[in-house]
């Protein structure tokens, strides 16, 4: 059980693929905690933009990353 804990840790730590799911699992949190944070930023264009598209962000890089190998290729 543990040596394969210790290759699912080696394979799934360079995926962008897991870095995209642990953001968009943790979205939740992004979206009720949004006021806090850009409350606390100035008020900056592309950081308003961003928080009116965030989750639309989210789901494109979702998409890229199912299909970065191919279009790499």
């Amino acid at each position: 059980m543990l040596a394969k804990l210790k290759l699912f840790w080696t394979e799934a730590r360079s995926k962008l693929t897991v870095y995209v799911g642990l953001l968009i699992a943790s979205s939740a949190e992004i979206r009720n905690m949004w006021p806090e944070i850009t409350g606390q930023l100035p008020p900056w264009p592309p950081m308003i933009w961003l928080e009116h598209h965030a989750f639309a962000v989210l789901g494109i890089a979702v998409v890229y990353t199912r299909v970065r190998r191919v279009l790499h290729s």
